[in-house]
């Protein structure tokens, strides 16, 4: 019988893997910001760089997606009569597309021309994973993955205070609130010296995805001392965002404290009447 030698298999095997290690499509650069504040940015630039080593460009696809599955931006690097330069052109999807900037060239070199995309103005709504992949004409491909949050700090965060009869006693309401943040939020009252139990209400909005959070509690003046200090702390886990207010509370007087924030205002604006006059 037959044998096959065993030196034979392993040049094989050894020339099998040059070969596919050849024409390997690899990526050498994905670049996505951690995190992109809403309103603070004109545009912001997904970029994927790669290497086709020995792999024909002509027929190179490149497709962007968000979450692994919905289809952001898609470039074939085919030939089309019917586009003014004979190269057919990016393309992306909605609700991606009101904001995928199709004319952003990200290099001159043909074969990796569109391999980027540049998001205008971006929003919370585009806050996901993105997945960059190369697909090779040889069949192979290369993937990578980066996270982007696209937060909002939100409006009207304040800290109110409210002279209230607490078990017909005289006491405080403290109420905190913000409203337009993004993703979901945190918030904590906290009074110096005092422990408290806290389950802020937390709403999103069905037309934005944005969030609004509040959290009210009762003191009694008897609880507390003649002076002390009340604050409110806003967090957006996510973003790695956190914001404080704070001022102080006098327990008897009839009318509510000023804020510190405010209180520095004040003292600002006397200063610069009493240089004018």
């Amino acid at each position: 019988m037959w044998k096959l030698d065993w030196r034979i298999v392993l040049c094989v095997i050894l020339v099998a893997s040059q070969v596919k290690d050849a024409s390997q499509v690899k990526i050498t650069r994905h670049t996505v910001p951690d995190f992109v504040e809403s309103g603070k940015e004109d545009f912001v630039i997904l970029d994927c760089d790669y290497d086709l080593e020995k792999t024909p460009s002509e027929g190179l696809v490149v497709k962007w997606f968000r979450n692994e599955v919905e289809l952001v931006y898609q470039w074939i690097n085919a030939r089309d009569e019917k586009d003014t330069d004979g190269w057919k052109k990016p393309q992306s999807v909605p609700p991606f597309d009101k904001y995928v900037d199709l004319r952003y060239k990200a290099s001159e070199d043909k074969s990796k021309m569109w391999r980027a995309i540049k998001l205008r103005n971006p929003t919370p709504e585009l806050t996901g994973n993105y997945t960059c992949t190369v697909f090779g004409v040889a069949g192979n491909e290369a993937t990578s993955k980066k996270p982007m949050v696209v937060y909002s700090t939100g409006k009207n965060f304040s800290l109110i205070q409210s002279k209230k009869s607490v078990n017909g006693t005289e006491g405080v309401e403290l109420t905190c609130f913000a409203e337009d943040l993004y993703p979901r939020p945190n918030l904590q009252i906290y009074v110096e010296g005092v422990e408290q139990i806290q389950r802020p209400e937390v709403t999103q909005s069905v037309d934005n995805m944005l969030y609004a959070i509040s959290s009210r509690i009762l003191l009694k003046d008897k609880d507390l001392p003649e002076e002390v200090t009340v604050g409110c702390n806003l967090t957006i886990p996510e973003a790695r965002y956190s914001v404080s207010d704070d001022s102080v509370y006098y327990p008897g007087n009839a009318v509510s404290s000023i804020p510190n924030g405010l209180m520095i205002l004040l003292v600002n604006t006397l200063v610069v009447c009493s240089s004018i006059f």
